[in-house]
């Protein structure tokens, strides 16, 4: 080695590449993640294998090689001995360096260079740092296999990194295995005539086990230090941990006595039988059901009467029992039937059968001062016009509160996503807002999300827009839109469904009495269904685009 050789002219061309930084560090590669270093960062690195190094043949070498400048070249097809080896020097077209770099073909002629990185390798006249360090990831990994009479086994294995994996096919079972034991990671997959069986195992103990049988199903999941296992069997179901969570609605059928519902507000059943129960809130009046409440009208009703008779006999009068009699006295007036021309007052009652005061007309206050309010305690109020039927509200705002709908500073459904606005043949002509339509899009509330609309591109391709005039619209304007039975029409030759594809809205037609006419339908579109299809065509007709400006910009 570091034999000098002249080449001269005997070549083909010869390039000068200058002159490197001066040497000023030395790293010696232990491993893929070690090394010792020597020197500083001022000038070129010098970088080597070597995996018994030690910081005294670090510093050793820096010490004969700092300073040094490394000439770059490279010559073709070179006249040169066939004893020269990598590291010699050697003078090719006027130019000395050292050979770094050598390829020969066996013609004799080969073609040598001092490329731009320094190099300290092994004496291989035709290999290089590439060569040699991949030749030293193949000594690190190796696999075989095995075979006898009873099983096969497949092994790949990276002592130095810790991984193996392996595959074993037996008479009755197969195994596979995958291992990281520096991390003290595992997982193993089973498969057995009696069954199959997947565990994943970690660090501390820790890990979870799926075992499928043809009678049971077993879920393990493990700590190391608490367990949780969930078991599933034909004629039963079993959970163990400690602590179960449970979120959502739940309900349990096939019960004795019906349903059991319960979620995080409520607990709904037929009977509770329990012999303490402690109320931390109230038992709402509404939350009974009407025979539970006429019963305790009736127990309050009896005992009310019974109260009045021992404490004041002479007070008491029958109104409805003894309706063709009359009674007045300081407070008050009982009789039948009431006719005047004129009533004034600040409250008329309205009783029941059983006197029972149930709702009235009264002077109350309100958000403008005094005003009429007509209330019930109990029950419902109807108002049954054979005409029009008017609410003005001149100076404040009109609500309305029931099950469906609350009106006043907004118009809001008591329950979300319950209630609709207008229904199939019979919509609403224009809605005017300064906003554009919210609608629902949280990732929470949707499933089944999947990205990528390749499936309705063909009913994208047949759309066909048009412009139109509507047949009972007031103003003769042009629209543009889409034909919903053309729609229909693209969805059938695209293969799609109306559970595939929500944007078509098919209704039964209602005649003057809003009853459904047999085989009739209004059509009608979810526009809002299309934006998402136009988006992805208009990003996949922009990318397009891009692709061709790059290639006619090359």
């Amino acid at each position: 080695m570091f034999d000098k050789h002249f080449v001269g002219l005997d070549l083909t061309g010869v390039e000068d590449n200058g002159l490197q930084r001066p040497i000023s560090r030395v790293t010696l590669l232990l491993d893929n993640e070690n090394s010792i270093t020597a020197g500083d960062d001022t000038g070129l690195e010098l970088l080597a294998d070597c995996p018994h190094a030690t910081q005294a043949m670090a510093n050793a070498i820096l010490a004969q090689i700092k300073g040094y400048r490394y000439r770059m070249f490279s010559a073709d097809n070179a006249g040169l001995d066939p004893s020269a080896e990598l590291g010699d020097g050697v003078t090719a077209g006027g130019v000395y360096s050292v050979i770094s770099r050598l390829s020969d073909d066996g013609s004799g002629y080969a073609g040598i260079s001092a490329p731009g990185e320094a190099e300290l390798e092994d004496e291989y006249p035709a290999g290089g740092p590439i060569t040699t360090s991949f030749n030293r990831k193949i000594a690190q990994t190796y696999s075989k296999i095995t075979k006898t009479a009873e099983q096969i086994r497949l092994e790949v294995a990276n002592d130095l990194q810790g991984l193996s994996s392996s595959i074993t096919v037996e008479l009755s079972k197969i195994t596979q295995k995958v291992e990281d034991t520096a991390k003290g990671l595992s997982a193993e997959f089973t498969v057995e005539l009696e069954g199959i069986t997947s565990k994943v195992t970690g660090l501390n103990g820790k890990y979870t086990e799926l075992e499928q049988k043809v009678d049971s199903f077993k879920l393990t999941v493990s700590n190391g230090s608490t367990s949780s296992t969930m078991s599933l069997m034909a004629n039963g179901v079993s959970i163990s941990s400690q602590t179960i969570r449970m979120t959502g609605l739940v309900s349990f059928t096939g019960l004795a006595n019906g349903t059991t519902t319960i979620d995080g507000a409520c607990i709904k059943t037929g009977t509770i039988d329990a012999e303490y129960i402690n109320l931390t809130g109230a038992i709402r009046w509404r939350d009974l059901s009407t025979s539970v409440q006429d019963d305790i009208n009736d127990a309050y009703s009896m005992a009310e009467d019974a109260q009045s008779l021992a404490s004041d006999l002479d007070n008491v009068v029958g109104g409805w029992t003894y309706r063709g009699s009359t009674y007045i006295d300081g407070g008050m007036i009982m009789t039948g039937t009431v006719m005047a021309s004129q009533l004034l007052g600040g409250e008329v009652g309205l009783l029941d059968s059983r006197e029972r005061l149930v709702g009235g007309l009264l002077i109350s206050s309100t958000q403008t001062g005094y005003g009429v309010e007509l209330y019930t305690d109990y029950g419902g109020i109807r108002i049954n016009a054979g005409g029009n039927f008017w609410v003005d509200s001149y100076n404040g705002s009109f609500g309305l509160t029931s099950s469906g709908v609350v009106c006043g500073d907004n118009c809001v459904p008591s329950r979300t996503g319950s209630y609709s606005l207008g229904k199939g043949g019979l919509h609403w002509s224009d809605v005017y807002a300064d906003n554009d339509t919210i609608v629902t899009s949280d990732r929470e509330k949707k499933e089944a999300v999947a990205y990528g609309l390749d499936r309705y591109a063909a009913l994208f391709d047949a759309l066909r827009p048009v412009s139109f005039r509507l047949r009972k619209g007031q103003s003769g304007r042009t629209h543009l839109g889409l034909i919903a039975q053309d729609v229909e029409a693209a969805m059938e030759a695209a293969g799609l469904t109306g559970i595939d594809f929500a944007g078509l809205i098919k209704s039964p037609r209602l005649d003057g009495e809003g009853k459904e006419m047999d085989g009739l339908y209004d059509y009608a579109l979810r526009y809002g269904e299309f934006t998402a299809l136009c988006i992805e065509q208009i990003q996949r007709l922009k990318g397009r685009v891009e692709e061709l400006e790059r290639r006619l910009a090359v």
